[in-house]
């Protein structure tokens, strides 16, 4: 049996951040997901807030990124909340970019080697080790992180080959987001060459949107700007768009917002990445997604609407359905 994650975007107020996320405890999932990546609300201040109202659900960054945090900095900040929240906290990293990096004047310069020694930096600060680390990106002197515990996991987000088989040897899971579904099994293919590699069993969480009415395809498609604009050049290619069409949805973005973005995003584009039809056409295709490619959580996220209680309730259910067919 699969279990369950809310992705919670932070460009709406940290109170209903919160609300959020204690609706979802209350609705039974298992995770909570907050990104850090835009010029938002800070996403350890709104899981700090989280960690203080809830009590049972795990929470974490999903994720945050090296280019703009030191690993350290991160790694005790996720130490700190883990300690908060009794225990349920994880730490994930990534690169995303779109959002922050470029608005911020970032570079993305060798990707897999900053990812690789945030990893590595985390790791070793969680085992307690006193760290001493130089590495092209960091460096990292006679720190010692002297409270937590020693097995907080680490989590990864990646879409190119090579960063899915970096996530598959070191860390403890990945967040597949905005994943065409024909690329899944290439996906799980890299992860896995990367897990036998490490000798791990990295969890697997895999995001899809659930369109049960019409209006919800209209409210996510500024999601998908951002998240076809940083897939690899091979999805881009098989959905049919030139790189004169990703240049000029990354140009909107930038200039304009997601929201303006989202003219450019189709419905037949869609259907590619999301889950469409009534409750029970969702149920079927969620239980047929999770069974076929083994995932281990179903990650819904959350779309920026104003009655989002209502929509984890309808989804909680047909998430349920989903179980039954699949059991």
């Amino acid at each position: 049996m699969f279990e369950t994650a809310v992705w919670m975007p932070t460009d709406v107020p940290v109170a209903e951040i919160v609300d959020v996320a204690r609706m979802a405890e209350e609705e039974g999932f298992d995770y909570f997901l907050v990104p850090d990546e835009g010029v938002t609300r800070d996403a350890f201040v709104a899981l700090t807030a989280v960690a203080a109202a809830t009590q049972r659900i795990k929470l974490g960054p999903a994720i945050t990124n090296p280019y703009t945090r030191h690993p350290a900095t991160s790694a005790i900040a996720i130490a700190s909340i883990d300690e908060l929240s009794g225990g349920r906290a994880f730490l994930g990293f990534g690169i995303g970019g779109s959002l922050v990096l470029g608005p911020l004047g970032y570079q993305i310069d060798r990707p897999l080697r900053i990812c690789r020694e945030a990893i590595e930096i985390s790791r070793r600060l969680y085992a307690g080790e006193t760290v001493n680390y130089d590495g092209e990106f960091f460096h990292v002197h006679d720190v010692t992180l002297r409270f937590g515990r020693r097995d907080i996991p680490i989590y990864f987000a990646a879409r190119g080959s090579q960063m899915l088989k970096l996530g598959g040897q070191y860390t403890d899971g990945q967040f597949l987001s905005g994943k065409a579904k024909f690329d899944l099994q290439r996906t799980l293919d890299d992860i896995h060459e990367g897990a036998a590699k490490g000798g791990r069993h990295p969890k697997v969480f895999y995001a899809v949107h659930v369109a049960y009415e019409p209006g919800i395809v209209e409210d996510i498609k500024a999601n998908y700007t951002y998240m076809i604009v940083d897939s690899p050049e091979h999805v881009q290619q098989k959905l049919g768009l030139s790189p004169e069409q990703i240049d000029a949805i990354r140009q909107e973005m930038v200039k304009h917002g997601i929201r303006s973005a989202a003219k450019y995003i189709t419905e037949e584009l869609l259907r590619h990445f999301i889950v469409m039809g009534s409750d029970e056409e969702c149920a079927a295709e969620i239980a047929g997604l999770m069974r076929q490619y083994q995932f281990d959580v179903f990650t819904l996220p959350v779309p920026v609407i104003q009655d989002v209680r209502s929509m984890l309730r309808h989804v909680a259910a047909i998430v349920k359905r989903a179980r039954e067919l699949g059991a």
